[in-house]
């Protein structure tokens, strides 16, 4: 860029100008990150906070959708929120980030049933809500892994015949 004002108001002028071309550019840049903490958690009433979080605050609200597919009980490596009752419940399946924050969260809580299992791995993934009128796109890490370990004590019986 090359300014070519009188010398008293040069490096004003560019100033302004540089700062606001950097805050333009800001405003049309936000990326999306997803988080949780802890990373594992009790399917008796554990709890974990997945965040959401943007590179840079948005003049407008973002709305996030937070998906996790469903498994059979069977497959510990995919999200399991299947069975009766399902080993976690969420608070909300959206995540509303308001104009200038930079983050939003939901909660994920352990759902304890009488079945024995070995740790379950749900995948939570977080998409953008067709509705907002945000300017944040998806970046990397879209996905969070939380491990939900089970209070019941497996017993492997054989039958020897």
């Amino acid at each position: 860029m090359i300014c070519t004002l009188a010398k008293p108001m040069r490096k004003s002028f560019c100033l302004f100008v540089a700062l606001f071309f950097s805050i333009s550019i800001n405003v049309f840049s936000q990326t999306a990150t997803v988080s949780i903490t802890p990373t594992s958690i009790s399917e008796n009433g554990g709890t974990a906070t997945l965040t959401i979080t943007l590179s840079a605050a948005d003049s407008k609200e973002n709305v996030f959708v937070v998906v996790y597919p469903p498994a059979s009980s069977d497959s510990p490596s995919e999200s399991e929120n299947t069975g009766n009752p399902p080993d976690f419940t969420v608070n909300s399946d959206t995540i509303k980030i308001l104009a200038g924050v930079l983050t939003g969260n939901i909660t994920v809580t352990g759902n304890d049933d009488l079945k024995g299992e070995n740790t379950e791995i749900a995948i939570f993934q977080i998409t953008k809500s067709s509705t907002s009128p945000g300017n944040a796109t998806i970046g990397e890490p879209s996905t969070a892994n939380l491990d939900i370990t089970d209070d019941e004590i497996i017993v492997d019986l054989s039958l020897n015949t």
